[in-house]
């Protein structure tokens, strides 16, 4: 069996792994919560099929981390922002409030 190997950038192998050589996932971390159990389920369901990594925490707050697959490590928080906001627009009924602060903010 052959061995694959990924030609990317310094930079962008820095961001992806950090300064430790292992997988950087601290930073694209995002508490949701929503106003109904149904709509943190729906949201939970839409971002799993977006490749997201989604917990459960409770019936309304659920932690959604950007899909393990993205090279934008150091923009996570945009990617998830443009999943949530189109999952808005799909459900102008509910609201959604995060409650962890943007990692570049």
């Amino acid at each position: 069996m052959r061995e694959r190997s990924v030609l990317m950038s310094g930079a962008r192998r820095r961001a992806l792994l950090g300064d430790t050589g292992r997988l950087n996932r601290s930073c694209d971390k995002m508490r949701i919560r929503t106003d109904t159990a149904a709509s943190a389920a729906s949201l939970a369901e839409y971002l799993r099929r977006c490749e997201c990594v989604v917990d459960v925490i409770d019936s309304r707050i659920i932690d959604a981390t950007a899909r393990p697959q993205s090279f934008a490590a150091p923009h996570a928080d945009v990617e998830l922002e443009g999943y949530l906001a189109v999952w808005q627009a799909m459900h102008p009924e509910c609201w959604t409030e995060r409650l962890t602060p943007l990692a570049n903010g």
